[in-house]
């Protein structure tokens, strides 16, 4: 049924499906660079203190709706200047980091921020608290956590002391993810409708 709306779309009105095209690729184009985690892997990073920092970038009133446990809030990060005091000092290449909203784009937009202002460490965009909830998960209330790496926690170690403490065996601190790949259909569909439509 899908698929037959879209093919009607096409050729029923190429600009409009053209400009559909567009805006799926530009999506793509945006968060090709992102590390996903889905919430498997979001629970099992949480559960094995994998991650330095845990940043929801909603807004209050989201927040104050029930949020990642071991979350820090920082209101609406996707839409600022510059990184607010709660996560700068978490620049460092040895931090791990994720980055929730609820479903995922503002997640993307507040890491190309970080991206941008010197972030060099391994930031995992954690998608949103609609998938965590979807594959079971419960949603808190508690505070807001200090993120361990930030300038104003006093236990917060330089990335060479975390370097040299590491061990070995990458797998006990690494976080295996993958990009989702539900855009991909959207680039065949359109480069076989733009062939159509030039034969």
């Amino acid at each position: 049924m899908i698929s037959w709306h879209i093919s009607y779309l096409g050729t029923s009105n190429p600009i409009l499906f053209g400009t559909l095209c567009f805006f799926l690729i530009h999506i793509q184009s945006l968060v090709a660079g992102q590390q996903f985690l889905s919430p498997l892997e979001f629970y099992n990073g949480i559960q094995n203190n994998t991650f330095d920092v845990i940043i929801d970038v909603r807004t209050l009133d989201e927040w104050n709706q029930g949020h990642i446990q071991n979350a820090t809030f920082v209101d609406s990060l996707s839409s600022q200047s510059s990184i607010p005091i709660d996560i700068q000092g978490c620049e460092g290449a040895c931090r791990t980091i994720v980055v929730y909203c609820r479903s995922g784009a503002r997640a993307g937009a507040a890491i190309d921020l970080m991206l941008s202002n010197g972030f060099d460490g391994t930031i995992y965009n954690g998608q949103g608290t609609s998938q965590w909830t979807s594959a079971g998960y419960d949603l808190v209330n508690d505070d807001s956590v200090d993120a361990k790496c930030s300038v104003g926690v006093d236990t917060a170690l330089p990335c060479e002391t975390i370097q040299e403490n590491m061990t070995d065996t990458p797998e006990e601190n690494e976080v295996t993810s993958s990009a989702p790949s539900f855009y991909h259909p959207w680039f065949f569909l359109c480069y076989t409708w733009v062939l159509f439509m030039i034969r």
